[in-house]
């Protein structure tokens, strides 16, 4: 086994500075599968990383080394010795294999928020008409809108809308849609804290996302074990990524 070296990478340069509790949860949707440990994964047993379980933060380059790892072709690691490939190149393949257009000129954010636009979208398709308003009942007090004052092609562009602009209703729908992807994964929701009216939206969105994560995750072209790991894993990435740019709002 290679040891894991990290690639420099400034689009994951933030994980140094993300809490343990988050850290954690990524570090497990790279390292597990319902439940299981993927036989896959180097993280868990390099010393280094073992060294700094307590404080993952120490090991950010580890944890980093390791989800460019998964997005990186396994012979392509081995020619590079042992490096994956950046994040920026993780996400546009992510965002290719579901026909979202994406190029490397483009800035990170902007390709991440059409991912999540996309899985919301799916999402929506999915939900029953009461799931719809009670998720837009919530989500749409986080974004600045009263949906019982619009029609529901409107919630939907409001709540698109909402991703589309960042700041912190960005966030907060960052993390429904990386809780429902962490809930198929790990059997559980993400660790760190949420506002009481977030934790409504997510236990009522919670089931649809898991639906269309799990229809991506069974597609023939996700089949193999790198996309089981960097779909959730660059969900996960996105949505700590607007908690870093919100950390004075929480």
């Amino acid at each position: 086994m290679l040891p894991l070296k990290y690639r420099t990478d400034p689009d994951l340069e933030f994980l140094q500075f993300c809490e343990p509790q988050d850290l954690n949860d990524l570090v497990d949707i790279l390292t597990t599968d319902k439940g299981e440990s993927r036989r896959t994964e180097y993280l868990t047993g390099d010393e280094r990383f073992i060294k700094h379980q307590n404080d993952p933060s120490k090991a950010w380059e580890l944890i980093a080394a390791e989800f460019q790892r998964f997005g990186a072709d396994s012979v392509a690691t081995i020619i590079r010795g042992g490096k994956g490939v950046v994040y920026r190149d993780i996400l546009i393949d992510v965002c290719s294999h579901l026909k979202i257009k994406a190029t490397k000129t483009e800035d990170i954010m902007a390709i991440e928020a059409r991912l999540l636009q996309k899985v919301l979208a799916d999402t929506w398709e999915k939900m029953s008409d009461e799931e719809r308003a009670a998720f837009a009942k919530e989500a749409g007090a986080a974004a600045g809108f009263d949906p019982l004052k619009m029609a529901p092609a409107a919630i939907f562009a409001a709540l698109q809308a909402a991703i589309q602009a960042g700041g912190f209703a960005a966030y907060q729908m960052a993390v429904i849609i990386a809780n429902g992807a962490a809930r198929l994964v790990l059997n559980r929701g993400l660790a760190f804290a949420a506002n009481a009216g977030l934790v409504r939206a997510m236990a009522v969105f919670a089931g649809p996302v898991g639906w269309t994560i799990s229809g991506l995750l069974a597609l023939p072209m996700f089949t193999g074990p790198a996309f089981r790991v960097t779909i959730p894993a660059t969900l996960m990435i996105a949505c700590l990524r607007r908690k870093h740019l919100n950390r004075d709002f929480l």
